[in-house]
């Protein structure tokens, strides 16, 4: 498992299994969404993206579907 922590107004932690595509996001107001099958390129181009915030809008909010936790 992969877990970053980030300097972002909007995302704290992020956590990835490459091997499941499941990738949990915590929210620093708003709780931890779940989204299941996400694709290593997509999950790689949100983290690498200089605003977090921007590559989770980019590559994540609108391409799967989060499960608050």
């Amino acid at each position: 498992m992969i877990q970053l922590h980030h300097k972002s107004s909007r995302i704290e932690i992020t956590e990835y299994e490459p091997s499941t595509g499941a990738l949990t996001i915590f929210f620093k107001r708003g709780g931890t969404y779940e989204y299941k099958d996400v694709d290593a390129f997509d999950y790689d181009a949100m983290v690498m993206n200089p605003s977090i915030g921007k590559g989770f809008n980019e590559n994540i909010k609108h391409k799967y579907t989060g499960v608050k936790v």
